[in-house]
């Protein structure tokens, strides 16, 4: 999330636009944050516990424990 030029909170637009993934995931210290389709999502977390969350996400989110 950020401010727009409104004042307003933005939702976060993902800034793809810069170059081939946000940059929130890109400067993760912790490599906490990932980016990709749900079928790469699932591949990088097989075998770590990690579930797709039932529901109406959009956009789709994974979570690890």
């Amino acid at each position: 999330p950020q401010f727009g030029k409104d004042g307003k909170m933005q939702k976060c637009d993902y800034c793809t636009g810069i170059g081939s993934e946000p940059a929130c995931t890109m400067s993760c210290p912790a490599e906490a944050l990932f980016y990709g389709t749900i079928e790469e999502l699932l591949e990088k977390v097989k075998g770590k516990n990690g579930k797709r969350m039932d529901g109406a996400t959009k956009p789709a989110i994974i979570i690890v424990s």
